[in-house]
């Protein structure tokens, strides 16, 4: 892959694990393995990889989005063991609102090819 976004993402799944809130929808998931230090658990898969051989990547998330912590814990996890990732953080929850007008800066992020189109 070139490039990897996400969107009000479940980035750090390993904390998401052990909060009873999620429990459920985690069981109906991952059953009873654990998360943490296997590659699900991207906050570890970007503290054990080579930097150089991940895509780039980009989070974006809402301030008031109940993942907003879980995003700012992965972009974190990402500087500290320089992974280039581009982040976006502002108002919004997790919802379509928020997705359709953060959409946009991904698509003009993706490091694409662009052929010049002759007129």
């Amino acid at each position: 892959f070139a490039a990897a976004a996400s969107l009000s993402g479940a980035l750090d799944l390993a904390s998401l694990q052990g909060l009873s809130e999620r429990e459920g929808l985690m069981a109906a998931v991952f059953g009873e393995r654990t998360v943490a230090d296997t590659d699900d658990d991207l906050v570890g898969v970007v503290a054990r990889v080579d930097p150089d051989a991940l895509p780039a990547l980009y989070v974006a998330c809402g301030t008031e989005d109940h993942l907003y912590e879980h995003n700012r814990a992965f972009v974190a996890a990402a500087a500290r063991n320089r992974v280039a990732c581009t982040s976006t953080f502002g108002p919004g929850e997790h919802a379509w609102d928020y997705w359709d007008a953060t959409i946009c800066d991904v698509l003009d992020w993706l490091p694409l090819q662009r052929s010049a189109v002759p007129n």
